[in-house]
C-alpha cells in the first residue's frame, strides 16, 4: 500500500473517530486484559482511573451521545437497571472499575474487575415523562458501546471542517492567513467581517459548529492580558444581571476598551438563516469606578479594532 494511500486512510479515520478517544480506549482495553488474571487493590484501581480520566481530558463532564447497553443505578435499588439506548445524550464522567463475582460449579472463585465508561444520565432515559430533572449514575462496557462526542479535539477539528465544509474553510483560511493579516489579534478578527457561513454548515451537527469555534479560538491569538480599542456601530448583546440574559441593543461606540475571551455563535438571532459569529468579552469603564459589562459583539458590528499590545510595549 502506498504512503499516500495510508495518509488518506488516516485522514478518513480522523473524520469518524477522535484520535484521543481511540488512544484512551486502547489503554482501557489493555487494563481489562490485565484484570482478567489479576485482582487489583483499591489503590491500583484509583491509579488506573486517574490515568484514564487524565487522558480523557476535556471530554470529562462533556455531553456525549451514547449507544449501547447501560447499567443505571437509581436510589433505593440494589441492582442496576439495564437499558439499551440509541443515540441518547448523557454526561461523560470518564471511567469506572466495576467488580463482579465469578462462579465455577456454583462456588465463588474470584472477584473480576473491569474498566467501564462512567456517566450521568437523565431520568427521562428510564421514564420519558419524568420531569424531575434527576441524574443517575451509569456504567457501560467499553466493548459493545459507542460514544459520539459533541466536541472535537484540536487534531480532529480541522480534518472534520476540511471534509464537511471545504469552501467555507478555504475562505476562512484565505482571510486569516492572507497578506493583510498574520492570523493574530485585531487584523485577523476584522478580516472575518462579511464572512459568510455556508448553508451546508448551518445544517451540520453541533460537533461541526463547535469544531469551527475551536478552530478560530486556536488560530486567532486573543489577547488575554491587555484590552482592545474597539468601535461599534450596530447590534451588541449586553448581559443583564437582573434577568440573567443577554439583551440585544443598537449602539454606536467610537472608542471603547474591551477584553475578549472567545468566539461563539448566536443560534437564536439568525441572519439570513445563518448563525451569527460573535466574540464574548468585557467592556471596560473609562474610570476606576465605572461599571464593566459582559458583552457579545457581532463581528459585523465592529467598525474598528486595535490591539493595545504594541502601544503598551512601546512604553516599556
Amino acid at each position: 500500500m502506498s504512503p499516500e494511500h495510508n495518509e488518506s486512510l488516516n485522514e478518513l479515520e480522523i473524520i469518524f473517530s477522535d484520535p484521543f478517544i481511540e488512544r484512551t480506549l486502547d489503554d482501557a482495553r489493555r487494563y481489562n486484559q490485565l484484570l482478567l488474571t489479576e485482582t487489583p487493590s483499591q489503590e491500583q484501581k484509583t491509579e488506573i482511573i486517574k490515568e484514564l480520566d487524565g487522558m480523557w481530558g476535556a471530554a470529562l463532564k462533556s455531553r456525549v451521545k451514547m449507544t449501547g447497553n447501560m447499567r443505571i443505578h437509581t436510589p433505593g435499588q440494589d441492582e442496576p437497571t439495564i437499558r439499551f439506548v440509541d443515540g441518547e445524550y448523557v454526561t461523560s464522567n470518564g471511567f469506572a472499575i466495576i467488580d463482579e463475582p465469578v462462579y465455577q460449579d456454583g462456588e465463588l472463585t474470584r472477584i473480576a474487575s473491569r474498566v467501564t465508561h462512567h456517566m450521568y444520565v437523565p431520568s427521562t432515559i428510564l421514564d420519558k415523562d419524568d420531569e424531575s430533572g434527576a441524574q443517575y449514575e451509569a456504567t457501560a462496557d467499553i466493548e459493545g458501546s459507542f460514544l459520539e462526542m459533541t466536541k472535537a479535539s484540536p487534531e480532529r477539528a480541522l480534518a472534520l471542517l476540511t471534509y464537511t465544509v471545504p469552501a467555507m474553510m478555504e475562505d476562512a483560511e484565505a482571510r486569516l492567513f492572507g497578506a493583510a493579516t498574520n492570523a493574530v489579534d485585531a487584523d485577523a478578527i476584522m478580516s472575518l467581517k462579511g464572512f459568510e457561513i455556508s448553508s451546508d454548515f448551518s445544517s451540520e451537527s453541533e460537533l461541526i459548529h463547535d469544531s469551527f469555534l475551536h478552530y478560530l479560538n486556536n488560530v486567532i491569538e486573543l489577547d488575554a492580558t491587555l484590552p482592545y480599542e474597539m468601535g461599534v456601530d450596530g447590534q451588541l448583546y449586553v448581559y443583564h444581571v437582573a434577568s440573567e440574559k443577554y439583551v440585544l441593543h443598537e449602539v454606536t461606540l467610537d472608542k471603547t476598551l474591551v477584553f475578549f475571551s472567545s468566539f461563539e455563535f448566536d443560534e437564536d438571532e439568525m441572519v439570513m438563516n445563518q448563525p451569527r459569529l460573535l466574540i464574548k468579552g468585557t467592556l471596560v469603564g473609562e474610570l476606576k469606578n465605572d461599571e464593566n459589562f459582559t458583552v457579545k459583539v457581532p463581528v459585523d458590528s465592529m467598525t474598528s479594532l486595535k490591539s493595545l499590545r504594541e502601544q503598551y510595549a512601546s512604553r516599556h
